[in-house]
């Protein structure tokens, strides 16, 4: 009988470790998005665009996510058009873009956490691809959808879907609104296709570069690193295959 209840009493313990975890949790993450947010609409940040190669920062990102992912039975496969290196570890063709590749990073992070988080079972979906102008980055969800009412007002600032899975899932009401913000910083642009009841595709574009046009900022960015005694951030540029190869994933027909 005691050690039944000493179970009982690590069982009700776990519960409350476990909430106050989610709680906290919560919490810094809208402590973060609100500073985030703030800094962005205040122009305060300190981050400066720099040329990086975007397929190498979204493969690690999924890298990243593999055990999140694993820890609710879900599969998360990364998909480019133009095709992956046969060692897995290098997207193919190379995708080089204008930005802050830790914001551009947060931006798809928070896509796929949020489709790990409503799709209850299958697998999750991201993929990168091109065209000549610019770079599209899409993550697949297999949950439950968006209401088309919905869709409009998704990046307004503090909206949440509202049906009684969302509300049991929670969230701040931040998220996509900080990526809107973050991909508009760099000329780029977001946007959502749902079905309720059959998923949702998030999307966001960023204008292209070329390998050439990517060394040139590069070395302009050192050049003037020099000038001023500070180190460049980032690195060269590898080259790789003609950047104009690639096929859009596919084309919005919704624009929030």
């Amino acid at each position: 009988a005691l050690n039944q209840q000493v179970s009982t009493v690590d069982e009700n313990a776990q519960k409350y470790i476990q909430k106050a975890y989610e709680s906290t949790q919560h919490l810094g993450k809208l402590f973060k998005d609100l500073l985030s947010i703030t800094r962005l609409e205040d122009n305060t940040l300190d981050e400066q665009p720099e040329p990086f190669e975007l397929g190498k920062v979204i493969k690690a990102a999924v890298d990243e996510l593999q055990f999140k992912a694993e820890q609710k039975g879900l599969e998360l496969k990364l998909k480019s058009h133009g095709g992956i290196g046969t060692d897995q570890n290098e997207v193919m063709p190379l995708f080089y873009v204008n930005a802050d590749s830790e914001r551009i990073r947060e931006v798809f992070i928070n896509l796929v956490d949020n489709a790990i988080k409503f799709t209850p079972e299958g697998e999750v979906n991201a993929s990168i691809s091109g065209d000549d102008k610019q770079v599209t980055v899409g993550v697949h969800d297999q949950g439950i959808g968006i209401p088309e009412d919905e869709i409009e007002h998704l990046f307004q600032k503090f909206y949440r879907v509202d049906n009684g899975k969302t509300r049991e899932i929670g969230g701040t009401g931040l998220g996509l609104y900080l990526c809107r913000t973050i991909i508009e910083m760099y000329n780029g642009r977001i946007w959502v296709e749902s079905e309720e009841g059959a998923g949702s595709s998030f999307y966001f574009s960023l204008p292209r570069l070329t390998y050439s046009r990517a060394q040139e900022l590069r070395a302009k960015m050192e050049s003037q690193s020099a000038g001023s005694g500070q180190p460049a951030q980032g690195g060269h540029p590898q080259q790789g295959q003609n950047t104009s190869s690639g096929t859009a994933v596919a084309t919005s027909t919704t624009d929030p």
